[in-house]
């Protein structure tokens, strides 16, 4: 889930809070797995290491996590770049905070 906010008056107010992203985890996880094995550019291997067996009550040093073989960038998981928000990006974009689109702040407060 991820949980858009920002102020009412943007740098100042009451918190604001638009539209939620929400899918579910194994969506995420397949669709992550899939990117790093298919569609990345990498030199390095874009092999996953798979946990087996994992239960519904794993124990609290139980590694249950897919684990990438190589990645010098610790970015394995960051899931902005593999396409799945930028339809609900657009949406956020075009919602308005203090009369303005959020798109439009950005770009003022980034300086670009």
């Amino acid at each position: 889930m991820v949980v858009p906010w920002s102020l009412s008056s943007v740098l100042s107010g009451s918190p604001v809070v638009f539209d939620p992203y929400v899918t579910g985890t194994r969506t995420v996880a397949k669709r992550w797995n899939k990117w790093w094995t298919e569609a990345r550019q990498s030199y390095d291997s874009t092999g996953i290491r798979v946990p087996d067996a994992v239960g519904p009550h794993p124990g609290a040093r139980e590694k249950i996590a897919d684990e990438p073989v190589s990645d010098a960038g610790v970015n394995f998981g960051r899931l902005a770049r593999m396409g799945m928000f930028d339809e609900y990006k657009k949406r956020i974009n075009g919602e308005e905070v203090a009369g303005v689109a959020v798109s439009s702040w950005q770009r003022f407060l980034m300086g670009l």
